[in-house]
């Protein structure tokens, strides 16, 4: 089992974070999985063995299985015949779809964040952008990353929105931080906030729309290029 990801972030200092700041050890359990699949601790295909990751925790495995089927509600975990709980593999077929509904849902909440958004925001969201930019490491851009989309939503006020994408990014974020893919290869933050600047909308969700295909694209490519490795 893997337990470490290119930062050097180990599962035992993910899992000691998550015990600091949850009221519950389920809840400590359910986040300390939760982010070592999203960050690649665990991959695709992975098995979750219970007793071992109840040793990890230095927990009982009740609270593990509780944790394993709340990721499972989530789409981040499987449970297979012979196999039991593995970390949900995304097909290429299902990666293109993802991205097409964030095109979507993600220009949507855009457009409407130009329309509204308040002038110390762009300032935070200019600042964010440049360290965007700047920044080599995959986890610690995915983590600028959210938080840039985070002003995102919270200027456009729309909270369901901002929920479902969550959830489409966590799922593919996951690939792009395992295969170390820098999305900035393709497009600069800065360029999308001359749009937001300028409130020219349709040059923003132009840059949106572009941004997410050519990342699917990429990570679609480095999926087939894994696709008969075994999993772990």
């Amino acid at each position: 089992m893997a337990d470490r990801v290119p930062d050097g972030r180990t599962f035992e200092q993910i899992a000691f974070r998550a015990h600091q700041r949850c009221n519950t050890v389920e809840e400590a359990v359910t986040a300390a999985l939760r982010e070592a699949i999203l960050v690649g601790v665990f991959h695709p295909g992975e098995r979750l063995r219970q007793e071992h990751l109840a040793d990890l925790l230095a927990v009982s495995r009740s609270p593990v299985t509780a944790a394993l089927h709340t990721l499972q509600a989530e789409g981040l975990v499987v449970y297979t015949p012979n196999r039991g709980a593995t970390v949900r593999v995304i097909e290429p077929e299902e990666l293109e779809e993802t991205y097409q509904l964030r095109i979507v849902l993600e220009t949507f909440a855009l457009r409407l964040a130009i329309e509204r958004i308040i002038p110390a925001d762009v300032d935070e969201m200019a600042d964010l952008a440049d360290r965007i930019d700047g920044e080599e490491d995959a986890a610690h851009r995915w983590e600028l990353t959210d938080r840039f989309y985070q002003h995102v939503y919270t200027a456009a006020h729309c909270p369901l929105t901002a929920a479902i994408v969550g959830r489409l990014r966590a799922d593919v974020g996951r690939y792009w931080l395992g295969f170390g893919v820098v999305p900035h290869q393709h497009s600069m933050y800065n360029v999308l906030m001359d749009a937001i600047r300028a409130r020219d909308s349709a040059r923003a969700e132009q840059w949106i729309a572009e941004h997410l295909t050519m990342i699917c694209a990429e990570l679609q490519q480095r999926m087939l290029a894994n696709r008969q490795k075994p999993p772990l």
